[in-house]
């Protein structure tokens, strides 16, 4: 009569049994790692449980005279090309005039482009082509180019800032230009900024609203326009988010409300009129706002729908509404819900979708990436790849991490 196994040893084979397929399982998908991250053929992604992070490596397009596009040389692009030196790993990029700056993962800092009035923050005024590192460790969280100064917030809740500083834009109760980032106050609650034309806005966790700088078309939100060298603060303390761009900004408040202010002369505040604001003033009755972007002399903004609206300048197509026609008051762009990323730049815009797709129009002198230097009146798809993210849009120059 053959033996049979006891309880306690049947249980002891299923048990080896089943490590066994366990390590196997495992060891395929090791295998096909390996040989992915070898280049040779192999899934990048969905192995077994393991997922390949992206590499969010910098791609950037668009008019290239002072190195702002950071392949290392001085040649215009229209189409996405590799920026040189440290490729990958970017949390966070912005774009000014003819300059840039990106935020990587480990916070740290780097710039290149144009560097009149010392704006790269790296000591001097000398311009770089290729991604240069500002310090030896930032410690970054977010960071904001404007049209010749940069603001920047660190993690430790502490605000910074450098470039020209003729109008008081860099906070620091100065109205003097400096190449190195310069402490602004001692705040340590910051959590976002956001640099202008000659002017910076930002926003306190507590949920106040502060802004600082040339203060001509009333942005500064004060209710005169007095310029200020240390920041102010405007109005409540319910302020969620911040942007602005040239000579005006927008805000929204933690009821969804949405808010402008500053320069009007195309209508981009979106009141129905071109005059001037220099309070806060609402933008229609809509209280479902969650984000929005301003570039020169229009905005965009992003409702709990994900459609997009937008207002103000439209002389080259930049609202993406099919005409050259300038609006007062915002109006709905297309019928998609499916927006994610936007950034607006001096008269064009880039914006991601859902599925990591890209989307561009207005001006184009190559910063659409399309392969051409026609301008777009209607959002155009920018190539087939669908892992884009992080884009940012300057005065003729576009970049953006896939």
């Amino acid at each position: 009569m053959p033996h049979k196994p006891s309880l306690f040893s049947r249980l002891n084979q299923l048990t080896r049994r089943g490590l066994l397929a366990q390590i196997a399982k495992l060891s395929s998908g090791l295998a096909l790692l390996f040989k992915s991250a070898s280049g040779n053929a192999g899934p990048q992604t969905n192995i077994g449980f393991w997922k390949a992070p992206r590499l969010k490596r910098l791609r950037a397009f668009g008019v290239n005279t002072n190195g702002q596009l950071g392949d290392g040389t001085l040649t215009p692009r229209d189409t996405p090309i590799a920026a040189t030196g440290a490729d990958t790993n970017w949390a966070e990029l912005t774009a000014g005039n003819s300059y840039s700056l990106g935020l990587k993962d480990d916070g740290t800092l780097w710039s290149w482009g144009f560097n009149n009035f010392g704006r790269l923050g790296l000591g001097d005024t000398n311009g770089r082509s290729s991604p240069t590192l500002v310090g030896a460790n930032f410690n970054g969280k977010t960071i904001s180019a404007g049209s010749s100064h940069v603001v920047a917030v660190k993690r430790d809740g502490t605000l910074w800032a450098w470039g020209q500083g003729n109008t008081g834009q860099l906070g620091n109760n100065a109205v003097v230009d400096t190449s190195t980032p310069v402490q602004v106050g001692s705040a340590t609650n910051w959590v976002h900024a956001v640099a202008a034309n000659s002017f910076s806005v930002g926003l306190r966790s507590d949920g106040t609203l502060w802004a600082w700088g040339y203060n001509n078309y009333g942005q500064l939100g004060q209710g005169n326009t007095t310029s200020k060298s240390s920041p102010v603060q405007i109005g409540s303390t319910d302020w969620v988010q911040i942007t602005a761009a040239s000579d005006h900004a927008l805000a929204i408040k933690s009821d969804g409300t949405l808010w402008a202010w500053g320069s009007n002369q195309f209508g981009q505040l979106g009141q129905g009129h071109t005059l001037n604001l220099s309070s806060p003033m609402r933008v229609g009755s809509l209280s479902n706002w969650l984000k929005v972007i301003a570039g020169t002399h229009f905005s965009i903004a992003q409702n709990s729908a994900n459609l997009l609206w937008v207002t103000g300048i439209n002389t080259i197509g930049q609202l993406g509404l099919g005409d050259t026609a300038n609006r007062s008051t915002p109006q709905q762009l297309g019928s998609l819900t499916t927006w994610a990323q936007i950034a607006c730049g001096h008269s064009h815009t880039l914006a991601t979708k859902q599925d990591g797709k890209l989307w561009a129009w207005g001006q184009n002198v190559g910063q659409l990436g399309l392969g051409d230097t026609i301008s777009r009146s209607i959002p155009v798809q920018v190539g087939t790849n669908s892992t884009w993210s992080n884009v940012a849009a300057g005065l003729d120059h576009s970049l953006a991490t896939e």
